[in-house]
């Protein structure tokens, strides 16, 4: 299957304590940021069911072939009409670690 997409938004960002330039040889951690048009709130349900798969396949996309070596920590979906978070995940809970598993 080939899958294509645009990631809106990477920050390159130490958003875990151990992420600085002595421990983490790779570099900063990373954060998505995807913009929606709508402000529909987007829930963590809707990826555990396997419907919105989108965040955790940019984050393999991202690991796997643009920045080996490098983790990406959190993926959020931000509003442009309104301004809000309307969905995150933050990839080290151990709720949804797995999602980049499941999304390979």
């Amino acid at each position: 299957i080939e899958i294509s997409g645009k990631i809106d938004r990477i920050d390159f960002a130490n958003l875990s304590p151990s992420s600085d330039s002595e421990t983490n040889q790779a570099g900063p951690d990373l954060r998505i940021i995807d913009y929606k048009s709508s402000s529909k709130r987007i829930t963590l349900k809707e990826a555990e069911s396997g419907r919105n798969l989108q965040l955790p396949v940019y984050a393999l996309a991202l690991e796997n072939a643009v920045f080996p070596g490098r983790k990406v920590k959190m993926a959020k979906y931000l509003s442009i009409s309104s301004g809000e978070c309307s969905g995150r995940i933050n990839f080290e809970s151990e709720k949804t670690a797995h999602w980049k598993e499941r999304a390979r």
